[in-house]
């Protein structure tokens, strides 16, 4: 997720690491989880430098992508269940959310003083705030999931093919 369109930074990497103890939680500890958000690359990157260093780091060693069993990325749902929200008013939630960070937090302040800015921010994660909406993963050369489909393929071939003895 990135911090355009109302997105904050801040709010992304506290997002991504309770999703991340969450996922963690459900899963448990035989799965371990890389939290990307946990890296930060220099303040001159842009969204697709973020997507390369995804990519680099997803293919691996190896440069198929055999590092890692499953990706999970981040929907909708998960963005809602950060915030707290349940199934009626989601936007309205988003903002007495951010209204109770400005009371303690001067970052968050800055953000519910401005209504502009806070507009865009109740929109960006009531509304677009989850790699569904990800313009980088969108793109064909930068979906992440392509990382993993050509390597999860292998292996299918490669599971079915020890279990059968035909070719697939």
């Amino acid at each position: 997720m990135s911090s355009k369109s109302g997105g904050d930074f801040r709010t992304n990497t506290d997002m991504a690491a309770k999703i991340t103890e969450r996922v963690q939680v459900e899963f448990g500890p035989k799965l371990w989880l890389l939290n990307p958000a946990a890296y930060n690359l220099p303040k001159t990157a842009s969204g697709g430098d973020y997507m390369a260093f995804g990519r680099t780091l997803l293919a691996g060693v190896d440069g198929a992508g055999t590092d890692f069993d499953v990706a999970y990325f981040v929907g909708p749902g998960d963005v809602w269940k950060f915030f707290g929200l349940g199934d009626v008013d989601r936007l309205g939630s988003i903002e007495a959310w951010l209204k109770a960070q400005a009371a303690n937090d001067p970052g968050y302040k800055a953000i519910y003083d401005d209504q502009v800015v806070r507009q865009k921010f109740i929109r960006y994660y009531g509304l677009r705030g989850s790699t569904i909406f990800s313009k980088g993963a969108r793109r064909v050369e930068h979906r992440p999931l392509a990382e993993f489909e050509a390597p999860n393929r292998r292996r299918h071939r490669r599971v079915l093919r020890r279990a059968t003895g035909r070719a697939w």
